[in-house]
């Protein structure tokens, strides 16, 4: 595996009613409830409040991705859904096997607007987590200007950029849900809908610390307060088994799993 393989990924997707139609990278194209060809772990937050400010820091792992056709991120979603209309934004890490050409994402497309002073997004980590070893992570914030309606991206303390309000119908007023966690897509070669990826570490939550891939500072900010933390004791969790898992602690959770093969087990 090459480190340039592993990079940090932001970007914007508005899922209409009606079938959409602008060219996407097929790992963003349908919502993650849809499609048989995404798994998943990720904790739901579903605040009273419209959020307008959303944080993590992330683990950093390089996942094995076999297949051209397929994608492992670890990431933040934030969303809103309005008469049937969904927008959302996604900022994290993924990493894919640099096979065959799936569409557009990151800067290739458009809508997110990266600061003149920064060269960040779609760029490779130095360093990512060994087992039982040395753990890296990347803290990753999504915030709502206040007089824009905007959505900036900050990493590390570092504004990097912003999606627009315009590119979307009602996320300017706030999000209304708010997920952490891994997501998989997949299509093997007999386009079977099943995933063969590596998620997180590639290890079952079960594992723990120093082994399974983690979120932790989980974070929300709503309208003229600043981030409160979200304590992972009041989220829901859903993942999809038996290769995939999700188990939180004190302070986050960890999630992750094998993939498809015979590593896979049934989580608890």
């Amino acid at each position: 595996m090459q480190k340039d393989d592993l990079k940090m990924n932001g970007i914007n997707r508005t899922n209409f009613v009606y079938k959409f139609k602008r060219k996407q990278h097929p790992f963003y194209r349908h919502s993650l409830d849809t499609s048989d060809h995404y798994k998943y772990a990720m904790a739901i937050y579903k605040p009273l409040r419209k959020v307008e400010g959303v944080q993590a820091r992330i683990n950093l792992w390089q996942p094995s991705v076999a297949s051209t056709m397929a994608e492992s991120s670890s990431q933040i979603w934030i969303k809103t859904k309005v008469n049937g209309i969904i927008n959302t934004i996604e900022a994290g890490w993924h990493r894919n096997a640099q096979g065959t050409a799936l569409g557009c994402y990151n800067l290739v497309c458009p809508g997110f607007v990266q600061n003149d002073n920064v060269n960040m997004i779609g760029q490779p980590y130095n360093q990512v987590s060994t087992y039982d070893g040395l753990q890296c992570y990347s803290t990753i914030q999504i915030v709502k200007h206040l007089s824009t309606g905007h959505w900036g991206l900050i990493v590390e303390n570092i504004p990097v950029g912003h999606w627009s309000s315009h590119n979307f119908t009602h996320l300017a007023e706030g999000a209304t849900h708010v997920y952490w966690g891994g997501k998989v897509w997949s299509i093997n070669s007999d386009n079977e809908r099943i995933s063969k990826e590596e998620m997180g570490s590639g290890r079952y939550a079960q594992e723990g610390n120093g082994r399974a891939s983690s979120f932790d500072s989980l974070g929300a900010a709503f309208q003229n307060e600043g981030f409160h933390s979200v304590t992972p004791h009041n989220l829901t969790y859903q993942y999809s088994g038996p290769c995939y898992s999700i188990s939180h602690y004190n302070s986050g959770f960890f999630y992750g799993g094998p993939g498809v093969g015979p590593l896979c087990i049934v989580a608890n």
